[in-house]
């Protein structure tokens, strides 16, 4: 036979079913003040605000009607001046004119005004000045971002242009450096070949010098230049008067050539330099003096005595003498250039 459950277990049964749901009973009811209380609040905040901002805007119109009052106050105390007001002096027009600036001035800058720290005022203003600071920096962000691409291009050309103008100056830097270097190549090689050349020419000069000397003094000896000039300068005739002159006889006052006189081997003596001799070493040495000074800054050269020699360069264009000195003399500049050949 089945055994049967205990009597006891069978009782218990219905108090945990009342149990249960008395639990459920008053959680019910829990949720349901929770959720009343918490939608009271709600609405007593909203009236509370919904109060605050009622209060805040009878303040408003309160202070606004008062406004509108002084408005009409002070219109109805502006008169029009007459004819009389407009006669015043300027002194008192101008003090006038002052006290009433003043006055404005002291009205405009008191705020007779403010709202209260706990009143929702404050609040209403916070939020249109952030709501106005909100929409000028949306409306700004724009013309901010278009102003930045543009700037951005400008310092990304202008970058541009820097690293061409670097390049540039590096690649100006290089050539005259290779420039200098050249030059500098090339002025030693043309200063050596031209002092080569400068040596060569004054060795060539020096040569024709000489030998433009040598050939002087021989047709001085053998062209009987030598003589024509000492006889003149013994007081003979001028050079080229008389080509058979002859220095035997001597000459008198008048440069004729005297008779029955010894000859000029016997006035001279045997053995001694005689005057065509004279006369050549007196012109050498002239003609080189002149020569001489003609390289320099005077050009002149002081002569010893006024002889047939200086006279006779003279009379040949070769030389001249100083415009107000008879002593001194220079050469002529009658070949600026020395040909070839």
């Amino acid at each position: 036979m089945a055994s049967k459950p205990p009597q006891s277990s069978l009782a218990d049964i219905p108090a945990l079913r009342r149990y249960a749901l008395i639990s459920h009973t008053e959680t019910y009811n829990r949720t349901s003040n929770l959720r009343s209380q918490t939608h009271e609040s709600h609405l007593s905040q909203q009236t509370e605000y919904e109060a605050s901002l009622v209060q805040a805007t009878t303040e408003l119109r309160r202070r606004l009607m008062d406004e509108e009052m002084a408005l009409s106050e002070l219109s109805s105390q502006v008169t029009i001046p007459d004819d009389k007001a407009s006669q015043e002096s300027p002194h008192k027009k101008l003090r006038r004119l002052k006290a009433e600036k003043e006055a404005y001035d002291i009205g405009f800058q008191t705020i007779d005004y403010l709202p209260g720290r706990d009143s929702p005022l404050n609040l209403l203003l916070a939020y249109r000045n952030v709501g106005r600071v909100i929409e000028q920096t949306k409306a700004s962000i724009p013309i901010v971002n278009e102003r930045l691409r543009s700037v951005q291009a400008r310092i990304k050309a202008e970058e541009g242009n820097i690293e061409e103008q670097n390049r540039l100056t590096e690649a100006l830097r290089k050539r005259i450096g290779e420039l200098e270097e050249e030059q500098s190549i090339e002025v030693g090689v043309v200063h050596d070949d031209a002092v080569k050349a400068m040596n060569k020419k004054r060795k060539e000069l020096l040569k024709r010098t000489s030998k433009l000397l040598r050939e002087l003094l021989a047709f001085l000896k053998d062209g009987g230049l030598a003589r024509m000039l000492a006889a003149e300068d013994m007081g003979g005739p001028v050079v080229g008067e008389d080509l058979e002159v002859t220095l035997e006889t001597g000459f008198d006052k008048r440069g004729k050539a005297r008779k029955g006189e010894r000859r000029i081997d016997e006035m001279w003596g045997q053995g001694e330099i005689g005057p065509e001799e004279t006369m050549v070493e007196e012109f050498k040495t002239l003609l080189e003096e002149l020569m001489n000074a003609s390289l320099e800054t005077t050009q002149y050269v002081n002569l010893a005595k006024d002889g047939a020699a200086a006279r006779f360069l003279v009379r040949a264009k070769v030389a001249a003498y100083h415009p107000t000195d008879a002593r001194k003399l220079k050469l002529l500049d009658f070949g600026s250039t020395v040909e070839d050949g």
